[in-house]
């Protein structure tokens, strides 16, 4: 549960980022503490090239959409248990 739980987040934060949603600096922070991010590549570095195809990491990408939305979903349900507000 933890592990998924910080794959929806990973995910938030990269889309929300991106969209403007949060705060880039702020979802910058948290993807490198909490994800093992980078600012700066080391050129030096070797690189990985991925093995897997276009259709394997667009189906990656709609699976991680799918989770951010059921837990988007869950945490809309609790706010609305708790504090009685729907949105």
């Amino acid at each position: 549960a933890y592990k998924n739980a910080l794959n929806a987040q990973e995910c938030m934060l990269i889309e929300g980022g991106l969209a403007g949603v949060y705060n880039s600096n702020i979802a910058q922070l948290m993807l490198k503490n909490h994800h093992g991010f980078k600012s700066v590549v080391n050129p030096e570095e070797d690189f990985y090239i991925s093995k897997e195809t276009e259709a394997d990491l667009n189906r990656l990408y709609e699976s991680c959409i799918l989770k951010m939305e059921e837990l988007q979903a869950t945490l809309e349900g609790r706010f609305e248990r708790i504090t009685g507000i729907k949105k």
